[in-house]
């Protein structure tokens, strides 16, 4: 994960990941406390475009290459679709979706954006939409 990103995510509480892990709905507290971390700690302007990445995981793959060819007619750019490490040496394997956009948010567009991806996720079998990131556009 990219400096910019990485801050972000600590902002937002999300340490160590880069999206809030396993949870059904991020609260619009969050998004206000990520927003106002931002504006005070960084330079960025979180007003204006920035690059926001979107995660979705599941134990399969199948689903998450479903909801990645939608997202990619919506005009997100596919980062990629990986396994990753389990989080316990018994743990079943999870795959992560991660698209990105360049898009303009405030915290009701970014909360109602992230009520849309739960919405998504659970239109999939076995899918969990696991948040966001964001860093400046290029």
């Amino acid at each position: 994960m990219g400096k910019s990103i990485f801050l972000a995510a600590i902002f937002a509480g999300f340490v160590g990941s880069p999206a809030i892990s396993q949870q059904q709905h991020i609260p619009r507290a969050q998004l206000e406390e990520m927003f106002a971390g931002i504006q005070t700690q960084t330079t960025w302007n979180i007003n204006g475009e920035m690059l926001w990445g979107y995660f979705f995981t599941s134990r399969g793959k199948s689903e998450l290459e479903k909801i990645a060819t939608a997202l990619k007619r919506d005009g997100y750019r596919l980062v990629g679709i990986r396994e990753r490490e389990p989080k316990a040496p018994q743990a079943a394997a999870e795959w992560q979706l991660h698209v990105e956009r360049v898009e303009r948010h405030t915290v009701n567009t970014l909360y109602t954006r992230n009520s849309a991806f739960e919405s998504l996720a659970k239109d999939h079998k076995d899918v969990t939409y696991d948040g966001m990131d964001v860093g400046p556009a290029k």
